[in-house]
């Protein structure tokens, strides 16, 4: 029951592509009441990746919003003119500025798929499959001036799955954290919830490169998370062959395999419908979804290879 609710209670939501529409369903589904605006943007790569537009979502159920990539008007004064009780910020991919952090009386607050303090930054599940952590946190916090430092207002842990894609677990991250933070809503804005000071230091990841060459003197797991992290649809990683670009999507850690010490980057058997192993730093990846194309080339066409091959 949210008891600090009235007419005059109102919500600005700064959501980003695709998770701004899981939210708005569940927001539609159980706070319909409540008179909120969103302020969201779109991207040319969202329909990529698959992501849902929040403008058309918005279009299309008669919500208030500001699309910021398309029209010129002031955020700032949409912000002010409407009169926020709090600001709710959600996968958005930009910093607000902090005259509308400051502006609403009840606060503004982030949604962030990490477990703060840890994993501050853009990027946190692709770092927590790079450094192998086996789960991830939804944190909801209160903003302040510097990035995911204000106090922690509701925090929840969820499992990495074993085999998931850097992709995949963004994905559930987005879907997970529009739960959490729709159910969160009554707390916000009776301020019910206990407050917690992020007093460690914290970690702080950036942006991760988009390209990344396979150094397979690295070990198994090493290679596979990078693998995980940059699979489909995002552009995989590579290894050369010969004079051509090995792409590889998916790859296992074999631990069954017995082979003859040869260097890292050997391919030890011919491919066969179930891929081929390859000599890493510390054992065998068995590459079980991969491309090959020739050098500069846009087409991708496949090539044999064969028992003994050197990657590079």
């Amino acid at each position: 029951m949210m008891q600090s609710y009235n007419k005059d209670t109102k919500l600005i939501f700064f959501l980003g592509p695709h998770f701004g529409v899981l939210f708005l369903r569940l927001m539609k589904r159980h706070y319909d009441f409540l008179n909120y605006k969103v302020i969201t943007y779109s991207n040319k790569s969202d329909s990529y990746y698959g992501y849902e537009s929040v403008p058309a979502y918005c279009t299309e159920n008669h919500i208030d919003f500001l699309d910021v990539s398309v029209e010129k008007r002031s955020l700032l004064q949409t912000c002010i003119s409407f009169k926020p009780s709090i600001v709710i910020c959600g996968f958005y991919a930009r910093i607000l500025p902090i005259r509308i952090v400051d502006l609403p009386p009840g606060g503004a607050y982030n949604v962030h798929p990490g477990k703060l303090p840890k994993y501050r930054g853009p990027f946190p599940t692709a770092w927590a499959i790079l450094n192998n952590e086996d789960s991830f946190g939804i944190t909801i916090h209160r903003m302040e001036r510097e990035i995911d430092t204000g106090p922690i207002c509701v925090q929840k842990c969820f499992p990495i799955l074993p085999e998931e894609t850097g992709y995949e677990l963004y994905l559930r991250s987005m879907r997970l954290s529009a739960e959490v933070l729709c159910s969160s809503i009554p707390s916000l804005l009776d301020k019910s919830f206990a407050v917690t000071e992020q007093r460690e230091m914290g970690s702080y990841y950036g942006r991760i490169p988009s390209h990344h060459h396979i150094d397979w003197s690295n070990t198994s797991r090493q290679i596979k998370n990078l693998v995980r992290v940059h699979s489909k649809p995002y552009f995989p990683v590579y290894s050369f062959v010969k004079n051509k670009i090995l792409l590889i999507n998916r790859c296992t850690i074999d631990h069954n395999v017995h082979f003859r010490l040869q260097g890292p980057g050997k391919v030890i058997e011919t491919p066969d419908q179930a891929g081929f192993p390859v000599t890493c730093g510390d054992g065998v990846i068995q590459v079980t979804d991969y491309e090959v194309c020739p050098t500069g080339a846009a087409e991708v066409k496949t090539v044999s290879l064969w028992k003994g091959l050197q990657l590079n």
